[in-house]
């Protein structure tokens, strides 16, 4: 995200993350919304990980077969 300070100097930019948990079809929750989990939003990437870690608690990721 282009930004300006004040008279139009140069600022740092931002970067916008976008991520997406899922529960594949044919698990236990892959059936409506409750086995998706969607984040968005002007993170560093410490939370991003600790928000992903969480939303992916949330829909079962303990049970995924590797």
């Amino acid at each position: 995200m282009r930004r300006q300070g004040p008279g139009g100097t140069k600022v740092d930019g931002r970067m916008a993350y976008v991520a997406m948990i899922y529960n594949p079809a044919g698990s236990s929750m892959s059936d409506g919304i409750e086995g998706r989990r969607y984040l968005a939003g002007f993170y560093d990437l410490t939370q991003l990980g600790r928000q992903l870690h969480q939303q992916a608690t949330q829909v079962g990721w303990q049970s995924a077969e590797i």
